[in-house]
């Protein structure tokens, strides 16, 4: 499994390349599930605030369960065979390449924003 974190909201090449992180997870699908989820919440964002009551209110960009549900569903669904997440500054994405019976090869997205 593949994290690509990008700066800014699209993937740019060549001289403009934006990629500020790249970081590759290898071993059992548990451990690169795992691995990757523990990543993934180190690079999620925290909004701190004052709450009505007086007291200091914590929140993180994507939840907790979001950020599992988006790896869980990729293995789950068959797609770690060339799976790549990339970050953007507003959006996960999450692509990857899998075998169809009935194709040579499709290409799939999923977009958390």
């Amino acid at each position: 499994m593949r994290f690509i974190r990008y700066e800014g909201v699209e993937e740019k090449f060549g001289a403009e390349m934006n990629v500020i992180k790249d970081v590759i997870f290898k071993g059992t699908i548990l451990k690169m599930v795992r691995d990757s989820i523990a990543y993934l919440d180190t690079q999620i964002k925290e909004k701190t605030y004052l709450g009505a009551n007086g007291t200091f209110i914590t929140e993180e960009e994507y939840p907790k369960f979001v950020r599992q549900e988006i790896i869980v569903n990729a293995v789950t669904h068959n797609l770690w065979k060339a799976f790549h997440n990339l970050c953007y500054a507003k959006s996960i994405v999450m692509q990857s390449w899998f075998q169809i019976p009935h194709k040579i090869m499709e290409f799939g997205t999923f977009c958390f924003a």
